[in-house]
């Protein structure tokens, strides 16, 4: 059996195929790691339940993709996420994204912004900002930082082109 070193901030485990997504790193010692049906089905054989106390501490340190994300790792998971001490923006800003897909306007935005959307510095942007203006938004910059861009709101976001404005954008982003 292959072992796995899973990383986290405050606890090391060696265990074999333990599920944990991002920010986590799992590191397989074989050339050849199990297929994908393989590895779920070895995931359900041998993964040790971790204490609720310590996911919940660990999930106040995932960035909101990683929760988002964590929702559709389990059951207990999809429970235990809204019961973490998370950040109040980090929870707002899911609470919101999981009302957004929800919306039934969410699919009929999605193929225009798939075919629009383009890659930007998300850090860069906000330094930008920064730099124009003495104060940034901390739910501002989280938004900026952490929201999916394939999720974006109702086609608002620094990577897609601005539609409303017939005027050259200031920062260059579109």
């Amino acid at each position: 059996m292959t072992n796995i070193v899973v990383f986290v901030p405050f606890l090391s485990i060696y265990t074999s195929y333990l599920p944990l997504p991002y920010p986590f790193v799992r590191l397989y010692h074989s050339e050849n790691p199990p297929s994908q049906p393989a590895m779920s089905e070895l995931i359900d054989q041998q993964t040790p339940d971790l204490p609720n106390e310590i996911l919940l501490h660990a999930f106040r340190f995932f960035p909101l993709k990683a929760l988002i994300i964590g929702r559709t790792v389990s059951q207990d998971w999809r429970r235990l996420i809204p019961l973490a001490d998370i950040s109040p923006i980090r929870r707002a800003l899911l609470d919101f994204y999981l009302t957004l897909v929800s919306s039934p306007i969410f699919p009929q935005t999605r193929p225009w912004v798939l075919a629009n959307l383009q890659p930007f510095d998300r850090q860069a942007y906000i330094d930008d900002l920064m730099r124009q203006h003495p104060y940034v938004p901390e739910a501002f910059r989280v938004w900026i930082l952490e929201w999916p861009a394939r999720a974006v709101i109702g086609c608002v976001w620094p990577g897609l082109p601005n539609l409303y404005s017939r005027e050259p954008c200031v920062d260059n982003v579109h």
